[in-house]
């Protein structure tokens, strides 16, 4: 849709011929190159009478800049570059210039169009590419109910990729700053909270750095979860203890955190530790992972009755569970007990597999 307004605002530019060749500081501007100007600025221009009494240029500039950052592949575009460089001596000012009085009018999408200018007028420059990211984030935010699921991820994606490549290029605080909050936002926690840190290390900016240490209190508790998930999946139990124990207790899921510890103690053999811990987690929440877990650590201790306990009190409320029928099959046909049949026919009935069906048989 973004795209698309974009593209209709090529409507809004108007060609003027010269009636002859015009000489502008070191350069001539033939006649028969066609002038682009925007119709509003024609239309003005008419009003004024202008347009009669002299080539006002700053008009074509201005219609130069908006064109190519419509259609920046247009045909006549290094003579437009020729021409406009002659006219301004800092462009950079002159496309801030205008991009700022659109986006102070709030016309988002021609403020945009400016700064998608140069792409093709300027060198790569930080603080341009900087500002026309914020514009398109703005555009966002203010169509974001209107916008298509896959336009919504190409948006963010856009501005994540952008933001990232200021930083690869040099170090650009405010960038960090960015990529700290649209990471936060997407629940990315623990990226959010390192490019968080890294503004903060930067000087200046105190009024956005108390805003970000808020904030940074507000997302640790998620980061160091994020953290220690990654070093669990991997097998790396002590770093996945050492982020957990960072965990504040006020954290949302705080039993989840008992219960990743108790993981963590069944791995590295501690099996009476890792029971202390699922039965805290079980009397703060009920989960079906966690009954699950219970059991397990109670095979490994040996209380196989207090195993089947656990099973039995998870399929209380989790009926349908596979793994929980499942399991206490698997645990009841170890134990040669005629029972293991019930249990994995309803697991047969939830998930069917010819392994199950053999035992069954």
């Amino acid at each position: 849709m973004i795209e698309k307004k974009i593209k209709e605002k090529i409507k809004d530019v108007v060609f003027i011929e010269l009636k002859k060749t015009v000489k502008v500081k070191e350069i001539e501007i033939k006649k028969k190159i066609p002038l682009p100007v925007k119709m509003t600025s024609l239309l003005e221009g008419i009003q004024t009478g202008k347009l009669e009494e002299e080539f006002d240029l700053l008009r074509v500039t201005e219609g130069i800049v908006f064109l190519l950052g419509v259609e920046q592949d247009f045909k006549y575009k290094e003579e437009y570059k020729t021409i406009i460089e002659n006219v301004h001596s800092n462009l950079k000012d002159y496309i801030l210039y205008l991009s700022k009085y659109y986006l102070d009018n709030g016309e988002l999408i021609e403020s945009y169009i400016y700064l998608n200018a140069q792409d093709v007028l300027l060198k790569y420059d930080s603080d341009l590419y900087f500002t026309r990211l914020g514009v398109l984030e703005q555009i966002y935010n203010q169509n974001l109910e209107s916008l298509e699921d896959e336009e919504k991820q190409n948006i963010i994606s856009k501005l994540l990729k952008g933001y990232e490549e200021i930083n690869k290029r040099e170090e650009y605080p405010l960038a960090f700053y960015k990529l700290g909050y649209l990471n936060s936002g997407l629940k990315n926690y623990l990226k959010a909270m390192l490019y968080f840190k890294k503004f903060l290390n930067y000087e200046g900016n105190e009024e956005l750095k108390n805003e970000v240490r808020v904030n940074l209190e507000e997302i640790e508790d998620n980061a160091r979860m994020e953290e220690g998930e990654a070093y669990l999946r991997y097998g790396k139990f002590k770093e996945a203890e050492n982020a957990f124990n960072k965990i504040s207790k006020s954290y949302y899921e705080f039993d989840k955190v008992i219960y990743y510890k108790s993981i963590i103690n069944y791995h590295l053999g501690y099996y009476d530790q890792a029971n202390v811990l699922i039965e805290e987690a079980l009397t703060t929440n009920s989960r079906e992972e966690y009954y699950n877990h219970a059991a397990l650590v109670n095979v490994a201790l040996e209380n196989i009755d207090k195993s089947i306990y656990w099973y039995e009190q998870g399929l209380k409320e989790f009926e349908e569970s596979y793994t929980l029928n499942y399991n206490l099959g698997l645990l009841y046909y170890n134990l040669k007990d005629e029972k293991y049949k019930i249990y994995f026919k309803k697991a047969y009935k939830i998930e069917s597999s010819d392994q199950l069906l053999s035992l069954i048989k």
